[in-house]
């Protein structure tokens, strides 16, 4: 074919044919191949077998190889550049894949024809061969760097991977230094230790909750420990699932049966060291301890209804004494038969008979029986109390100031124990009062209900000297009195019967001088018990 300004002007950009004059790009005109691919086609695929130089004469072409899985950009050719000139003198696999960006259109220039060039026009052949001797030669350098650049990176990967080794195998030694710590922890620490994974399986136990729980043959924790209130685990497991640690007191069951009182800490762990989550919990048996503790409780409460029996018996006494002064002066007059006078000391007789009955009757309405909590209304039950208390002896002196909260709800109690806690507070206030040179003192007793809260609030407030600056620290944490004979039970039994029930007691200073204790107790707003007369905002009440 004839070689046109065009053709000529293409051929010679190619750099393959680079040096031909026009006489010599006229014959390579006449073994040139006319192409044509639409935009998008493949040319050749990398992998294929070479057999043909393609010079662009039109439009443009992308070139893509894939190393080590990953496909990379390796050029675009437009008019007048080839495309595969080693394919004129071997046949090896292409080395990437061409495809057209748009419409192209080609010189390609077969291998054979090559080979008939060379054979025919040893010039022309020999110009060309010149190039694609420098091709191949840059070729095998641009190779070489790179295997130079690979082997380098290898070297650096290699260096890396020791140091990687090396850093591993510092990680295991201190890991397996640290399960041999752990492991020693767990087998002499003396509270049971449990770890699980976010469903509650065990994975790893102590000796100490073995020896107190058993074997657990990786069962599901609730299943192993039994809580007695079922609502115990749920209200546990929710807690946990907001990330939050729980900790407080359960009653479990082992596998013999026996009921244990536990405190328990539930920790949850975000992740315990292979990206999964677990829980961690660790369990104080407590039976003994509450066991003691309700001894304290009973000799505390003993001991306060041996000093309720003497106010009783002394009370008792001061009627008798009325009743037998005027039983002998009903006799006198009698005898002298002065009516009168006897109808006077009958009449008194019979006031104090209405005194005793009062008494007796506010004893029976201030006793319950113990260890059974039922719901309770609390004003009307501190009312009673009140009413009980403010004839006794040492309480001649005080002032009772009640303001029982309109809206308070019923609470679930042990009567018996709250009554003790409602004693133990007034008794420490009396004789609190009885150390002041004042003729009369006052004591405050109020209920209030806090809605946002769900708990019901009783403060107990008096006007003595306060409590001492040197013991406010240790209320409630050990035993502590200011009195010389005191024993020092009295706060932590009202401490820990308030605790029982689910509440808190504070202490602190009276504004305007004196001690002020408070308690709250978890509510009972669903069930409230209407009493009338009781809900009074100011109600005094003098001995």
């Amino acid at each position: 074919m004839k070689l046109t300004e065009t053709s000529r002007m293409v051929l010679v950009r190619a750099e393959v044919f680079m040096g031909l004059s026009t006489d010599h790009l006229a014959v390579i005109r006449m073994y040139l191949e006319e192409q044509h691919f639409a935009g998008g086609q493949t040319l050749f695929r990398e992998g294929d077998e070479a057999d043909k130089l393609y010079v662009v004469r039109r439009g443009l072409v992308r070139l893509q190889h894939v190393r080590d899985g990953i496909l990379y950009e390796a050029g675009q050719r437009g008019p007048g550049e080839g495309i595969g000139e080693t394919a004129l003198i071997d046949s090896s696999p292409r080395s990437a894949t061409a495809a057209c960006v748009s419409d192209c259109d080609f010189f390609a220039l077969p291998r054979e024809a090559f080979y008939e060039i060379l054979a025919k026009y040893p010039a022309i052949a020999t110009q060309i061969l010149r190039v694609l001797t420098a091709r191949i030669r840059d070729i095998d350098a641009t190779r070489v760097q790179e295997l130079e650049e690979k082997n380098r990176a290898l070297e650096q990967a290699r260096d890396r991977l020791t140091q990687l080794l090396a850093h591993l195998e510092a990680t295991n030694d201190r890991l397996e230094a640290a399960l041999s710590s752990r492991d020693c922890f767990l087998s002499v620490s003396p509270f049971p230790v449990i770890l699980t994974d976010a469903d509650n399986t065990v994975r790893l136990i102590n000796p100490a909750a073995l020896r107190l729980f058993g074997e657990s043959k990786w069962r599901p924790l609730w299943e192993w420990i039994r809580p007695v209130m079922a609502e115990t685990a749920t209200r546990i497991e929710g807690t946990l699932r907001q990330g939050t640690t729980w900790t407080g007191e359960v009653e479990v069951c082992n596998p013999t049966g026996h009921v244990l009182l536990c405190r328990l800490i539930a920790v949850p762990i975000p992740n315990t060291g292979d990206g999964a989550s677990g829980r961690l919990w660790i369990l104080e048996d407590r039976t003994g301890i509450r066991a003691l503790e309700e001894q304290m409780i009973q000799s505390e409460r003993l001991a306060t209804k041996g000093e309720m029996a003497a106010e009783i018996a002394h009370e008792l006494n001061n009627f008798l004494a009325v009743l037998s002064g005027n039983t002998e002066l009903l006799e006198m007059h009698l005898v002298s038969q002065n009516a009168e006078r006897a109808g006077c000391s009958l009449s008194n007789i019979r006031q104090s008979l209405d005194r005793v009955r009062v008494f007796t009757d506010n004893m029976l309405n201030s006793h319950h029986p113990s260890g059974r909590k039922i719901r309770t209304e609390i004003n009307a039950f501190l009312e009673n109390q009140v009413a009980f208390l403010r004839p006794q002896r040492k309480f001649k002196k005080v002032v009772f100031t009640t303001a029982w909260g309109a809206d308070v709800p019923s609470v679930v109690c042990d009567p018996s124990a709250m009554q003790q806690v409602f004693y133990n507070l007034l008794l420490n206030a009396a004789e609190a009062l009885a150390e002041t040179a004042d003729s009369h003192s006052t004591i405050w007793i109020e209920t209030s209900y806090l809605q946002e809260d769900g708990v019901v609030r009783l403060r107990v407030a008096d006007d003595g000297l306060g409590i001492p600056p040197e013991l406010e620290g240790s209320l409630f944490k050990k035993r502590v009195s200011s009195k010389p004979a005191g024993h020092g039970f009295g706060l932590l039994t009202i401490q820990r019967i308030v605790k029982d029930h689910g509440g808190n007691v504070t202490a602190g200073p009276r504004d305007g001088g004196g001690a002020e204790f408070t308690i709250e107790l978890p509510a009972e707003p669903e069930w409230p018990i209407a009493v009338s007369g009781l809900a009074d905002s100011g109600n005094t009440l003098n001995s």
